[in-house]
């Protein structure tokens, strides 16, 4: 009926609708932020707060089902993790860009889209111990180089019901029902 496609993702009874929204899969109202640049469902992201502490504004993000994880350039990553006590590099642990942070200081992370924070799930955010045994966790926020955006995946995404406008070129997130 319309131009909008929107989905939930889940571990179990994901959905994709196609012309509309599924309104039985959300509650209230959708925060809407307009594409920026054609090309990539490309929008800005107004803000990412780490245990309450609201930082990097206004960076460029494509929306990406595609991406499992967050990334960010390497310079906001290490930011990021330097605010999590505890935290290292973990390069030989997870490979090039990933951090570590001790199991049992899981962050608490919301990012900002269409004037509205989006809490990420810590158990999506942790992806589980560097390795069996280890009071360490690997964090899905991972830093690139390699990059003029950041990447918002499904790390991001499971956590919300996603719309995506063709028509007014926006991207809208609401709360899952």
């Amino acid at each position: 009926d319309s131009g909008t496609f929107a989905f939930k993702l889940a571990e179990n009874a994901s959905e994709l609708t196609l012309g509309g929204v599924n309104e039985a899969l959300y509650t209230g109202e959708f925060a809407w932020s307009n594409v920026t640049e054609e090309g990539y469902w490309q929008v800005a992201v107004e803000g990412m707060t780490i245990n309450n502490k609201t930082m990097f504004h206004g960076h460029a993000a494509i929306i990406d089902s595609g991406t499992t994880l967050l990334v960010a350039d390497s310079t906001t990553v290490a930011q990021f993790y330097a605010t999590i006590p505890g935290s290292r590099p973990a390069p030989e642990v997870a490979g090039p860009g990933y951090y570590t942070f001790p199991c049992n200081a899981v962050p608490s992370v919301s990012m900002t889209f269409g004037g509205r924070a989006f809490e990420i799930p810590q158990k999506t955010f942790n992806l589980g111990p560097a390795f069996k045994g280890s009071q360490e966790c690997v964090g899905s926020l991972v830093g690139s180089d390699d990059m003029s955006f950041w990447i918002v995946g499904d790390i991001f995404l499971r956590g919300v019901y996603t719309a995506f406008d063709i028509e007014n070129k926006r991207v809208g997130f609401a709360d899952l029902a």
